[in-house]
């Protein structure tokens, strides 16, 4: 009994021992991480985005001598003028209809011990529709590094209406949708949900009439002679009609 005892109390003193040398001695992971973001992440031929790079620092040390040249695709420009908005520090050069995004000597906090987020952004635009697969390339350090080049891909696409108008019991309903951006003519279609009592023509014209309440959810595709498309969702409602002499008191 003695013996089991000991051999219990020994087990548990090297159990110990093993926790305090692992909570002492665990390194802690140091990471700095690029990432890349367009709001809106689709736009209408000629609109701007918000391009955004975010450099996520965790439990990092202090950066000096951040640089990037971040270079777009064919198409892709700056805003004019580009907003540029940067926290990084450093030199930022972001020239009205330029087509590229740089900085040089850029600075990043000590992030020891705990999370950093810095960024830098800037407006962009593109007028042709498609898609821009866009990466910052290597962000280089004067310690460490380079870090792996974040990407992003924004969409140029026709516009159309993003929402449609309530209707009334009773009421005949009329909406013309109208798009742009793309090759006329345009074809309109429903291609999920349903428009229920309402009709759809292919040039766009959504009517009709109901006489009871109703809730409809559908998505609308339309599509340039070129054979570009854009889908929109859509959500309307059919209320009863308040008359002022309903609200006399």
């Amino acid at each position: 009994m003695i013996k089991t005892f000991l051999t219990w109390l020994f087990q548990d003193f090297l159990y110990h021992i093993y926790d305090l040398l692992e909570s002492k001695y665990t390194l802690a992971v140091s990471t700095l991480v690029a990432t890349k973001s367009f709001s809106p992440s689709t736009i209408a031929p000629g609109g701007t985005s918000l391009m955004t790079i975010t450099l996520t620092q965790v439990n990092y040390p202090a950066c000096t001598a951040v640089a990037f040249t971040d270079t777009y695709p064919a198409g892709m420009t700056n805003a004019t003028p580009p907003a540029v908005n940067n926290f990084m520090g450093g030199t930022p050069v972001a020239a009205s209809a330029g087509g590229s995004l740089s900085l040089t000597g850029g600075v990043l906090p000590d992030s020891t011990g705990v999370t950093t987020v810095t960024t830098i952004s800037v407006y962009v635009t593109a007028s042709t529709l498609g898609t821009y697969n866009n990466s910052t390339g290597a962000i280089t350090l004067a310690i460490g590094g380079p870090v792996t080049a974040a990407t992003a891909t924004p969409t140029v696409a026709m516009y159309i209406q993003p929402t449609i108008p309530l209707g009334f019991i009773g009421q005949n309903y009329v909406f013309q949708f109208q798009a742009s951006g793309g090759t006329a003519p345009y074809t309109y279609a429903v291609t999920s949900g349903s428009i229920g009592f309402l009709t759809l023509s292919s040039t766009g014209l959504l009517s009709g009439a109901t006489l009871t309440q109703t809730a409809l959810s559908f998505s609308v595709t339309v599509t340039d002679s070129a054979a570009h498309t854009r889908t929109q969702a859509y959500t309307t409602n059919f209320l009863p009609r308040v008359s002022t002499a309903d609200c006399e008191l």
